[in-house]
């Protein structure tokens, strides 16, 4: 199974393009291994072209906390082995025995718990991506609190942006989408505040940096930016 990851355009009549997109491949089962990446562009009659095939190693993520490594790990071992399906219930029955670890978090004991019973009582094929999921989720739940899971949701709207701007929807559609990402943009900011109030080294980090290079951005910036968004997009200045 090769993973297609559809690339958002600003307008489906470009001849040219020059865009920047993010997609985050770090839960991808491949991450941390060598791919080979082929971009494909088609045309309004269906017509082909492909890119020569590029090599890389897929970008993976660094856990720093001790629970969550481990989780990781366990989702490595179902991910690349399916078989050892009875180790890997062992391996999250372990993590969920020692619930100190995890700071008595219930949600990540209940996800633990979750994906042991899944392996037990579902033993199919198709059982196993939804697990690496729950997974994987639970794992950036310790790592990083709300944050990820917030970023990664202002990541969808955006592109739901995009693409529906590319796409020529409708001035209801295209302002409802704004408002979804105005509320992800907050959830965002209270998330980041969050971790920075519960680790004083990130925001100690944050807070550094050469005023002559590098400006913050506050609230209102990012409100000011939006309304002019929405602004352009009602004059019908979609680019």
């Amino acid at each position: 199974e090769v993973p297609r990851i559809d690339l958002p355009l600003p307008s489906r009549a470009a001849r040219s393009v020059n865009e920047t997109a993010f997609f985050d491949l770090a839960p991808h089962k491949w991450a941390g291994q060598p791919v080979m990446v082929e971009l494909i562009a088609t045309d309004g009659l269906k017509q082909s072209g492909k890119s020569e095939p590029t090599r890389l190693v897929l970008p993976e993520r660094v856990f720093t906390h001790p629970v969550a490594r481990a989780i990781i790990e366990e989702r490595k071992k179902l991910a690349n082995q399916p078989e050892r399906r009875r180790s890997v219930m062992q391996g999250l029955s372990e993590i969920a025995s020692e619930p100190q670890a995890f700071g008595h978090d219930s949600v990540v004991y209940l996800a633990l718990a979750t994906a042991r019973s899944r392996l037990i009582y579902d033993s199919s094929h198709d059982s196993v991506d939804p697990l690496l999921g729950l997974l994987w989720d639970t794992a950036l739940r310790l790592e990083d609190g709300k944050l990820s899971l917030a970023e990664r949701e202002l990541r969808r709207i955006q592109q739901a942006l995009m693409k529906a701007l590319a796409e020529g929807a409708s001035d209801a559609e295209l302002d409802r989408l704004m408002r979804q990402l105005q509320q992800a943009i907050s959830n965002y900011m209270q998330a980041l505040a969050e971790q920075m109030r519960r680790n004083p080294n990130r925001q100690q980090q944050a807070v550094e940096f050469d005023p002559r290079t590098m400006r913050l951005i506050q609230g209102s910036d990012i409100a000011r930016m939006l309304d002019q968004i929405r602004k352009l997009m009602q004059s019908g200045a979609r680019q």
